[in-house]
């Protein structure tokens, strides 16, 4: 008796972002004392975080720098990120454990900021400080020219949104760092 072919519908996935060989590239190999071992060195491979080198080449200011890193510890701080379906949302949520007062002011402070910078401004927030893609990356998903200078812009005037809203923000309590 032949098989029967299943019926259902088949499986659709949600794109998945492909950065391709950027990102591997974005190592450094090191030779670390193997702790096995105390006479033999390992090669290891300690990654870098594209974010900290737009604020190493001068791409980005250090205040730019600082508040993307703030707004990075205060989604930790919130329950972490979930990414659907690319750029295009980021879900910040409690989980199971009760939240204690200074994940109460960062999710209120990540709410706040993600009211404010709005759908103009995500984008390159969600790829280059969240996500932890590269310019080229966030400017070939974007469909901006890459390495034409069009990306950082975009950078530069969301993180200033971020100045603005974590301006607001310091007389409040901090995230108990």
């Amino acid at each position: 008796m032949p098989r029967r072919r299943p019926t259902s519908a088949p499986l659709i996935l949600e794109p998945v972002i492909d950065y391709g060989p950027a990102h591997r590239r974005d190592t450094e190999r090191e030779l670390r004392p193997d702790p096995d071992y105390p006479n033999r060195d390992t090669l290891g491979a300690k990654a870098r975080d594209p974010f900290n080198e737009l604020e190493k080449k001068g791409t980005i200011s250090h205040e730019q720098w600082a508040v993307g890193d703030r707004f990075r510890r205060d989604i930790e701080r919130s329950g972490g990120t979930m990414a659907r379906g690319g750029f295009d949302a980021v879900h910040a949520g409690f989980g199971s454990r009760v939240p204690d007062d200074a994940t109460l002011w960062a999710a209120t402070r990540v709410r706040q900021v993600w009211a404010a910078l709005g759908v103009a401004h995500s984008p390159p927030i969600v790829a280059i400080v969240l996500h932890r893609a590269t310019m080229g990356d966030y400017e070939r998903e974007a469909g901006l020219a890459v390495r034409n200078g069009n990306g950082a812009p975009r950078l530069r005037a969301a993180l200033d949104v971020l100045i603005d809203v974590y301006a607001e923000w310091q007389d409040y309590p901090d995230d108990g760092e």
